[in-house]
């Protein structure tokens, strides 16, 4: 298997190809990147078994409509959001969404269908609904639009001794400050119909627009993670390549050819917030069989020193991704996260928009 992090730079495309088997993660950044990338990663018509979204930002989403055009998608895996926090999203991003974005945070079902109706949807419930029981099932077994748990171990006929485990985690806080402010209004908005009922009329737009400004907290919580990862426990990675941009432009190339032995667990977090002690608890409780398998892990929120956690580096040499413009106005990523990361002898890994900062590595079985 090739496992790529591609250079979409301050946005997330993520993939997994196998012999007979392609799995991505996320694709978004700035619209003219991402189309760039997904033509050159993918032949036109290829086929893309699985697809998942972790959450509906367009740093992780608005080069979803390409793929569906350029590729044959055959599933996609979405979490499953309230009508609530669908809203407290759009007030959140309607800005800054193309129109497809937004009728695919209220529609997502339809608006996926107009562009590729034989894609399958699966809906992954938030995880405060999460059971301990382990639940296992067959991909091809999956019917449309069915909803699955969080933490349940997905696989597939096609690839031998290999599964994904996603889970979604929906952050309430702000969602019920929104809810319980627009409740005050004098109109409707307790569901998405009524919601976009009421923001066509610019009175109620502006009613709403102020109490979603009132909020207080993160946005950049929610987001459906993703544990790739075989049954061997031992593999190899035959070899790491990146480049880094160094002192005045010269490209320093780093290879990192089987110098340990390897797990094949990656661990994806989006954007997901593992500062907080909860959050963190939350996410070691889904994952925990899994978690000495993990080798790589893709830093959430581009690094932010607000959704980092050091113990994702806790074990040493931990392949860690961080998807980052040059020139992002946001400053990541931030020290303190690079820092932790190099403290715990993490495999630093900065991928830009510069295709040499592309890493990419084929996994094989000892």
């Amino acid at each position: 298997m090739i496992r790529t992090f591609h250079s979409v730079g301050q946005g997330a495309f993520y993939t997994e190809k196998f012999e007979n088997f392609t799995m991505v993660y996320d694709c978004g950044s700035t619209k003219k990147n991402i189309n760039k990338e997904v033509k050159s990663s993918f032949i036109e018509n290829d086929h893309v078994n699985l697809l998942f979204i972790s959450h509906f930002h367009e740093d992780h989403i608005n080069g979803l409509d390409t793929i569906l055009k350029w590729c044959d998608v055959e599933y996609i895996v979405l979490p499953l959001l309230s009508d609530q926090t669908k809203i407290e999203l759009y007030c959140e991003s309607y800005k800054l969404n193309d129109q497809f974005i937004n009728d695919l945070i209220f529609y997502p079902s339809e608006t996926i269908k107009k562009i590729s109706p034989d894609t399958k949807i699966i809906y992954v419930r938030p995880f405060n609904l999460f059971k301990e029981d382990f639940i296992e099932i067959k991909l091809e077994e999956v019917g449309d639009e069915e909803c699955i748990e969080s933490g349940t171990k997905v696989y597939s006929n096609k690839i031998d001794n290999w599964f994904f485990i996603p889970s979604n985690y929906e952050v309430s806080t702000r969602v019920k400050s929104l809810s319980t402010k627009l409740q005050k209004l004098p109109f409707d908005v307790s569901t998405t119909e009524t919601f976009i009922n009421s923001w066509s009329k610019l009175a109620n737009r502006k009613k709403i627009k102020n109490c979603f400004n009132s909020l207080k907290g993160n946005p950049n919580q929610n987001s459906m993670t993703l544990y790739s990862g075989a049954n061997d426990k031992k593999v190899t990675i035959d070899v790491l390549h990146h480049h880094m941009i160094g002192l005045g432009g010269v490209p320093l190339y780093f290879l990192f050819s089987r110098f340990r032995d390897h797990r094949s667990g990656c661990l994806y977090f989006g954007d997901y917030e593992a500062k907080d002690s909860q959050r963190w608890e939350n996410i070691r409780r889904v994952y925990s069989r899994y978690w000495d398998d993990i080798d790589t892990v893709q830093i959430p929120h581009h690094g932010s020193i607000e959704n980092y956690n050091p113990n994702i580096n806790s074990r040493v040499e931990i392949i860690s991704i961080i998807s980052t413009g040059t020139n992002n106005s946001y400053k990541h990523p931030s020290a303190y996260t690079t820092s932790e990361i190099i403290k715990n002898n993490g495999i630093l890994c900065n991928v830009t928009e510069v295709p040499l900062s592309r890493v990419q590595y084929k996994v094989n079985k000892i």
